[in-house]
């Protein structure tokens, strides 16, 4: 038998008669965590390997061979330049093979890429751009100046008018104006005809450009189909799937760029090409966090749902999977407060705001039973999943609309309460850190400078524990955006310290087996004087 330099043999006596655990939300078990150890001292005895490293997403996946020996494979996310051969499983398809159908198209995309920055930044052309634009100067200048000399010479006629004029006077002043008129269409015509003479230019050698874009995009858009094509994905029964194939069964029929090239399919891959058992699964990151997002060196991460859950989805069919079962609510939706037109809830942490998929309860769903005399969508505003505290519902579609306005014109006051990791190093102060959705990875926020909306939370620290160093903090959010405060909490630009429990966020958010819950209560909503409402957080969270 050929020895498998990919496969690493664990010295453990442990054996795995569990499902493979859920990618999307786990625990990193012993093995893997052992497995992650071996890894991550590999990177860091490979010293030439350290700036190409940072930012990067590792995975481990334990596996047992045809001889029943537990092991691991080990790979990672994306393109690495000259990676070890022996180390990391290779590609599920390899396209920058040089020579290549891949890098031979790629390089002629790259020559028109060439050749319209040549004809952009030719000197010619720019000076044919720069001469329409000082002839449109000109002629805005010139044409602004004869209009104002019209207008002055027209006032002055509307007053010599009223006045004792002979006859041939006035016919002057009506030549006079005819002239004017005359003469202004003239340059108009005139400035018109200089411009279009420039613009002509312009345009021909536009037009060459516009036709290597054009050029350029279709055979990206080529070669991005072959690619997709390529990237052929078994499952645990066997079966066989390019790219286009499962993504076409989602929303986003075409898959999202770098598809198929993260740790979690290559690892599948390896397993099921070579007949290996897959065990546990886990994904580690290594080195600085991107600009704009959330990552933690070391920390472990669930799949991400835009590139990995179709095609996770698609290479799990036919084996036995654990999936993560979020756990039937045991509290139930208080009620705090209720009117003719509104009712005010204490959402517990785990409850949805609305109905998701699948049949499990929300706020909406329990209180559409409990009020079946209700009308309009009731839901003004939302929690997180995983938050709990104040909500407000409407009971009818006038108090809907006034609730609504109220808090799109910030007349509603929230106060939340947040245990964070540590103690921040300032204490009060303000946040303002525009957000946008990572696209790949929803409901996963960014911080984005450029296309974020605006995104502002206040801050107040109540008490630090001298024990664990864990912060009781309050947050009045000035906007609404989507993990508004878990990102401005965790950000290295904000508090850079994540809320305790924060899965997406946090440096010890993979960690389900502490079994506790996100520590980010709504404990205050306020309306008006009249109408205040707060609740504490019913677990007691700092000691």
């Amino acid at each position: 038998m050929i020895k498998d330099s990919f496969f690493h043999p664990l010295n453990t006596n442990e054996g795995s008669d569990e499902a493979l655990n859920d990618p999307f939300c786990y625990t990193p078990d012993e093995m893997s965590l052992q497995a992650a150890a071996v890894v991550r001292q590999y990177i860091r005895e490979r010293l030439h390997w350290a700036e190409e490293h940072e930012g990067k997403m590792f995975g481990v996946l334990m596996v047992r061979n045809a001889q029943g020996k537990i092991g691991f494979l080990a790979a990672y996310g994306g393109q690495i330049e000259e990676s070890d051969e022996h180390f990391f499983v290779p590609p599920v398809f390899d396209y920058l093979q040089e020579g290549g159908y891949f890098k031979t198209h790629e390089a002629a995309i790259s020559a028109i890429n060439w050749e319209i920055a040549k004809l952009q930044n030719d000197l010619a052309f720019l000076q044919v751009k720069q001469d329409v634009e000082e002839i449109k100067e000109a002629a805005s200048t010139d044409l602004g100046s004869y209009h104002q000399m019209m207008t002055e010479a027209k006032k002055r006629r509307e007053e010599l008018r009223h006045t004792s004029l002979s006859v041939e006077e006035r016919q002057r002043l009506i030549g006079e104006s005819q002239f004017q008129k005359a003469e202004y269409r003239r340059k108009k015509k005139a400035w018109k005809e200089k411009i279009d003479t420039a613009q002509k230019l312009v345009d021909d050698k536009q037009g060459k450009i516009t036709l290597l874009l054009l050029r350029r995009q279709h055979d990206s858009e080529q070669l991005q189909h072959w690619l997709f094509t390529q990237f052929v994905f078994l499952n645990g029964r066997g079966e066989q799937k390019n790219l286009l194939e499962i993504f076409s069964q989602y929303r986003s029929v075409i898959p999202p760029s770098g598809s198929g090239e993260c740790a979690e399919p290559k690892l599948l891959q390896y397993a099921f090409l070579h007949h290996y058992e897959p065990l546990k699964i886990a994904m580690f990151w290594w080195g600085r966090s991107p600009k704009g997002e959330i990552r933690h060196h070391l920390q472990f991460y669930p799949a991400c749902q835009g590139k990995c859950k179709p095609i996770l989805s698609w290479m799990l069919e036919g084996i036995a999977v654990s999936w993560h079962q979020n756990p039937q609510m045991t509290e139930q939706l208080e009620i705090i407060d209720e009117s003719d037109d509104w009712i005010v809830v204490n959402k517990p942490a785990g409850m949805l705001s609305v109905p998701g998929r699948g049949n499990r309860s929300s706020v909406l769903s329990i209180l559409r039973e409990r009020y079946p005399e209700a009308t309009g969508p009731m839901i003004v505003h939302r929690l997180d999943e995983d938050t709990s505290g104040l909500m407000i519902v409407a009971k009818n579609e006038a108090a809907y609309h006034e609730l609504q306005q109220r808090f799109l014109s910030r007349q509603v006051r929230k106060t939340y309460l947040a245990v964070l990791e540590h103690e921040p190093a300032i204490h009060e102060g303000q946040i303002s850190l525009p957000l946008m959705p990572d696209l790949d990875d929803r409901p996963r926020q960014t911080v984005d400078h450029q296309y974020g909306k605006p995104a502002v939370t206040t801050f107040r620290v109540l008490r630090v524990n001298e024990q664990t160093g864990e912060t009781l903090v309050e947050l009045h959010p000035l906007t609404g955006r989507t993990h508004q405060l878990r990102v401005h909490c965790a950000s290295e630009e904000g508090l850079n310290d994540p809320i305790v429990g924060d899965r997406l966020y946090g440096h010890r958010g993979m960690d389900m087996s502490r079994g506790n819950r996100l520590m980010l209560h709504a404990a205050t909503l306020w309306i008006s004087d009249s109408l205040h409402w707060h609740v504490e957080p019913q677990t007691i969270w700092f000691q």
